[in-house]
C-alpha cells in the first residue's frame, strides 16, 4: 500500500518521502542552537498519524473530514520519556500551537499534552513497516554481556528479545549468508565483513570509533574505504534515509570498480584453492 502524506494536482508525496524531508529540514534548523537529532527526531515523527487507515482514506477519497495525525507522534515521544517528552510539545503542537502541559487528571477531549496522551486516535503503527532492521549480534556477544558487570543475563536475554520481537526488528544468529543475500544494506563493526559483503554489491556503513584503521592491514584498509563511516547517531540515520531508502548512494561504481578488478574470481576454485594457486605461484616460479 503506497501511504501518502499530500496531493496537490498532479503531485502525489508519500508519507515517507514527506517524513524524511521534514526532518532533514527541522534537523537544520536545531543545528542553530546545538540540537540538530531532536530537530530531525520531530520531523520524522510529526506526521505518522497519517499512516492511519482513516487518514489515507481522507487523502485519496478526498474527503474534508477531519483525521488527527498529529497526536500520534507525541504519544511516540511520550512513551519513549526523558528528552523525548519535550519534543511531544513540538509535534503535538505543528498544527494548532505548542499546548499546555495540564495534568494527569485531564481526559482524552482535553486539549493538553496529557489529554492529547489519553485521546483515542486511529491506528497509525503501520509506520513501523516501512523498514525492517536486523540484528546479527557476533556469537560471543551474548556471553561476554552476560559477564558483564552492566548488563547480566536479565538485562542482555531482554535485549536479544526486544530485537526477536520488534515490529520492525529481527534476530538472526543462523549463517548469514542468506542475510547478505536478501538484505538491503550493512552497518556493521566486523572486521571480517568489511571485505565480505562487498561481493554482494549493496552499500555498506562501518561504525567508527578512534584510530581503528590501525587494525587494518593494507587491504583491510582499502576495503573500509569503499563503506560509508559513522560516528554519531546522526550519521547512521542519514546513511539509511539517503543511501539505503532515497538510493543515494554515490558509492555504488566505487565499489563495483573493486569488486571487478580485485575481488572477482575468474575461476570456480575455492577461497582456499585460490590462495593455494597464488602461494604456489609465488614460490614454485619456473627459472
Amino acid at each position: 500500500m503506497e501511504y501518502l502524506a499530500h496531493i496537490e494536482g498532479e503531485r502525489r508525496q508519500s508519507v515517507k518521502d514527506h517524513l524524511y524531508g521534514t526532518a532533514e529540514l527541522a534537523g537544520n534548523f536545531a543545528e542553530r542552537f546545538g540540537k540538530r537529532e531532536w530537530g530531525y527526531c520531530c520531523g520524522m515523527l510529526h506526521d505518522i498519524g497519517k499512516y492511519s487507515d482513516a487518514f489515507q482514506k481522507r487523502i485519496q477519497n478526498n474527503d474534508n473530514r477531519m483525521v488527527d495525525h498529529a497526536t500520534a507522534g507525541a504519544k511516540v515521544c511520550l512513551d519513549q520519556g526523558g528528552y523525548y517528552c519535550f519534543l511531544s510539545y513540538c509535534i503535538a503542537g505543528h498544527h494548532a500551537g505548542i499546548p499546555d502541559y495540564g495534568n494527569s487528571s485531564d481526559s482524552g477531549s482535553v486539549g493538553s499534552l496529557m489529554g492529547r496522551r489519553k485521546k483515542e486516535i486511529p491506528d497509525y503503527l503501520a509506520y513501523k513497516k516501512e523498514i525492517q532492521i536486523s540484528f546479527k549480534p557476533h556469537p560471543l556477544l551474548k556471553t561476554n554481556l552476560y559477564k558483564h558487570r552492566d548488563w547480566g543475563k536479565e538485562r542482555t536475554d531482554q535485549y536479544y528479545k526486544e530485537w526477536a520481537t520488534g515490529d520492525n526488528t529481527q534476530l538472526d544468529i543462523d549463517s548469514y549468508i542468506e542475510l547478505f543475500n536478501s538484505s538491503d544494506a550493512l552497518i556493521h563493526d566486523s572486521g571480517s565483513f568489511t571485505a565480505e559483503y562487498l561481493h554482494c554489491g549493496k552499500p555498506l556503513l562501518f561504525t567508527m570509533k578512534q584510530n581503528i584503521e590501525r587494525q587494518f592491514n593494507n587491504f583491510g584498509k582499502i576495503a573500509l574505504d569503499h563503506h560509508y563511516h559513522a560516528y554519531t547517531a546522526y550519521d547512521i540515520e542519514k546513511f539509511i534515509v539517503d543511501v539505503v531508502i532515497n538510493d543515494i548512494d554515490y558509492m555504488k561504481e566505487k565499489r563495483k570498480y573493486l569488486y571487478d578488478n580485485t575481488l572477482k574470481l575468474n575461476s570456480h576454485d575455492t577461497a582456499s584453492e585460490n590462495i593455494y594457486n597464488y602461494i604456489c605461484s609465488k614460490i614454485f616460479v619456473d627459472i
